[in-house]
């Protein structure tokens, strides 16, 4: 079921009465997710050879972050710690990289890389300059080109 948070306008999946996974981020100190003693990196940090720069974007499954790297400046997606621990996500995590690495379309942002550091999945992809998908459709339906 689709579902939309009365207090911060997110729209999820889940059951009547599922938490709004956007605001229970906005729970947690800096909105960062957090397992037991293993944090998410902040702004101003490293992570797996990138300088994180802003955060992008925070959902249920985790953070997306700017950064900036060989590569230039980038998106990284770094998965809250208890997403990796679900033994079902990492199979599928794995095989939709495997699919992404083969998919190429001016539609889709390209994989550069994707893997993990200790508990952390991450994924390491195009950045586009722009405005959030979720500030588009605010404005109005998205024309089919």
């Amino acid at each position: 079921m689709i579902l939309k948070c009365a207090e911060c306008g997110a729209v999820y999946a889940g059951n009547a009465g599922s938490p709004c996974p956007t605001c229970a981020l906005d729970d947690e100190p800096d909105g960062t997710p957090e397992s037991g003693d293993v944090r998410a990196p902040k702004v101003g940090q490293s992570f797996h050879g990138l300088e994180l720069l802003e955060i992008l974007g925070k959902g249920g499954t985790g953070i997306v972050f700017r950064a900036r790297g060989a590569r230039g400046i980038v998106a990284v997606k770094i998965f809250h710690p208890r997403v990796g621990e679900d033994p079902e996500f990492r199979p599928r995590f794995d095989r939709e990289v495997a699919a992404m690495m083969h998919l190429s379309h001016p539609g889709m942002v390209a994989l550069h890389e994707a893997g993990s550091e200790g508990p952390l999945l991450f994924l390491i992809l195009e950045f586009v300059d722009g405005i959030s998908l979720r500030s588009r459709i605010k404005r109005g339906p998205v024309p089919i080109p």
